[in-house]
C-alpha cells in the first residue's frame, strides 16, 4: 500500500474551501433578509388592516347611534314641524341644495360626536351628520295613486365617519332613512 503525504495535498488547496464558505455565508444572508424585509411587509399591512376595521366599525357605530338619535329627536315633535328639527344644530341640517358642495365635504359643516369607539390601546370618536331630504315616495304603488294618504314620507341621510387620527384610515357610511 502507498503512503499518503499529507503535506502535498494541503498546499494544492489554495483558499478554495474559504471562498466557498464565504459564498454560502454571504447566500444564507441574502436569504435572511428577504424574509426580515417580508415579515416586516406583513406586520405594516397587518397594522394597516387593524385600523381600517376599526375605522370601519367607528363609522358603523355612529350610523346606527345618528338613527337612534334621530328616532328619539322625531318622537318628540309633531309631523308638521320635523322640518324645524334640522337647523344645523346637533348635527341635523335642512334639506341640501345641490348646487353646493355636500355637506360631507364642507369644513363649514359642524359633527356630532357620537360615542367613542375602543379596541385594545386605541379609541376612536366618530361623528355623523343628518340631513333632512324631503318628502319621498313610499314605493311604487304612489305611482298608482299619488294623492294617497301615506304616499309621500319624510327621508333623512344620515352620514358617518370617523374622525382621522394621525394617519390613519378613514371611512365614511352613509344611508337613506325613513320610519
Amino acid at each position: 500500500m502507498k503512503a499518503i503525504d499529507y503535506s502535498r495535498i494541503a498546499e494544492n488547496q489554495r483558499g478554495s474551501t474559504l471562498i466557498v464558505a464565504l459564498l454560502l455565508l454571504v447566500a444564507m444572508m441574502l436569504i435572511s433578509l428577504a424574509g426580515i424585509r417580508g415579515s416586516g411587509l406583513q406586520e405594516r399591512m397587518g397594522a394597516n388592516l387593524y385600523d381600517r376595521q376599526l375605522a370601519f366599525q367607528a363609522a358603523e357605530s355612529a350610523l346606527r347611534e345618528g338613527e337612534t338619535r334621530l328616532v328619539a329627536a322625531l318622537g318628540t315633535v309633531s309631523p308638521e314641524l320635523i322640518p324645524t328639527l334640522f337647523n344645523g344644530a346637533s348635527g341635523r341640517y335642512p334639506q341640501p341644495d345641490p348646487a353646493v358642495e355636500p355637506r360631507w365635504r364642507a369644513a363649514a359643516t359642524v359633527w356630532q360626536n357620537a360615542t367613542p369607539v375602543a379596541t385594545g390601546p386605541r379609541t376612536v370618536t366618530p361623528q355623523y351628520i343628518i340631513e333632512y331630504m324631503g318628502e319621498w315616495a313610499n314605493d311604487l304603488s304612489c305611482q298608482a295613486d299619488p294623492n294617497a294618504l301615506l304616499c309621500y314620507e319624510p327621508r333623512y341621510r344620515i352620514t358617518a365617519r370617523n374622525r382621522a387620527v394621525a394617519d390613519g384610515a378613514v371611512v365614511m357610511l352613509q344611508s337613506t332613512f325613513r320610519r
